[in-house]
């Protein structure tokens, strides 16, 4: 599957976007969960696909690259993280959002836990309003609606 997302080529592009967490990613890819894996590949798929256009951060991907490579049942190996982000990074219905030094001092005044402020304050300073998540109580008042598949 992941040879596959990175060489797909993708005309389609829509107006409204939702952030993917980490842990859609993460669960896209780790066997442990099939059930939680086939709902997260779907929401991966939609996008690759041209279904939806979605974001995810700097900060994001780098979690995500940690997780399949050292904590999921199976990990990935670096080659097969390489290409997941790769795809990403060059798919049109994708768009990573970097965070500034200014995105952190804002992050820093949040009640949030610091990481989840980060990404929440790095979508707001884009006008992201969603994020897809299992976490959605992470972006409680933080002005982000998140939005958990498994429910």
């Amino acid at each position: 599957m992941v040879s596959t997302w990175a060489g797909l080529l993708i005309k389609k592009e829509k107006n409204c976007m939702n952030a993917i967490d980490t842990n859609i990613l993460v669960y896209a890819f780790d066997s442990a969960y099939p059930q939680k894996r086939s709902i997260c590949q779907k929401i991966i798929e939609n996008v690759f696909e041209g279904e939806d256009t979605a974001v995810v951060t700097n900060q994001i991907i780098a979690e995500f690259s940690f997780v399949v490579t050292k904590k999921i049942e199976k990990p990935l190996s670096i080659t097969e993280t390489k290409a997941i982000i790769g795809a990403i990074l060059t798919s049109a219905n994708w768009k990573v959002l970097s965070y500034t030094s200014n995105t952190v001092l804002h992050a820093l005044e949040s009640k949030q836990p610091f990481w989840d402020a980060l990404i929440a304050q790095t979508l707001r300073e884009q006008n992201i309003q969603s994020i897809i998540t299992e976490n959605a109580k992470d972006f409680s008042g933080s002005g982000i609606a998140a939005k958990n598949p498994f429910d």
